[in-house]
């Protein structure tokens, strides 16, 4: 083992981490983003809070939780898998998201959570060719 081989291998976990925090935004990012817009959140920020919080966004608050714990979880896996397997759930994903898009339409939630798994799937083609 030569002494740089330390530095590459926390770089390589640097870019594994990258990797997983990006796949862990664009798994949550569509759900979080859609409930969002379903309850209010985006109208009730954009005007200010005004009388407080509406009973439908309250509602809505264990659901954005669960769904943030799902991004969490999501990333705490892919940092788990080995890399053939990592490309294999961030491929699913996709497709999973990709079948979303199609049955409701190109939203701003689709389109963060491409762009996220887009950053995900680069960092794991800069693991590859390490």
């Amino acid at each position: 083992m030569t002494a740089a081989q330390p530095l590459a291998d926390r770089m390589l976990a640097r870019e594994r981490d990258a990797a997983a925090r990006w796949f862990g935004v664009g798994l949550a990012a569509v759900p979080v983003l859609e409930r969002f817009e379903d309850a209010g959140w985006i109208t009730l920020l954009a005007s200010g809070l005004g009388d407080g919080l509406p009973p439908a966004a309250l509602a809505s608050v264990p659901w954005l939780l669960g769904f943030a714990a799902l991004g969490f979880a999501g990333t705490q896996v892919m940092r788990a898998l080995a890399q053939r397997d990592r490309w294999w759930l961030l491929g699913a994903t996709v497709a999973v998201i990709g079948a979303y898009a199609v049955h409701r339409g190109l939203a701003l939630a689709v389109l963060v959570a491409v762009l996220a798994l887009a950053m995900a799937a680069v960092k794991l083609v800069g693991l590859r060719q390490r």
